[in-house]
């Protein structure tokens, strides 16, 4: 399933983040009990955010971005 930016979708609390680091991921069995997939746009050649730097950067998204209900 394609993933949405996680500055565009709209969030319903209360909510399960599920997060992955570079490396491992998560699980094609995690993946298909989530309801949507997110991720993190990022600009230059770096492709990935620290897995803990990208956590906070949604938390705060979801909890004091526009698109929350």
């Amino acid at each position: 399933e394609p993933s949405h930016s996680a500055f565009e979708v709209h969030y319903s609390l209360p909510l399960a983040l599920v997060v992955g680091n570079e490396a491992l991921g998560i699980s094609e069995s995690t993946l298909a009990l989530c309801d949507s997939i997110i991720h993190l746009p990022v600009l230059g050649w770096k492709n990935s955010l620290n897995v803990s730097v990208a956590t906070s950067i949604a938390i705060y998204q979801i909890m004091f971005g526009d698109h929350h209900g």
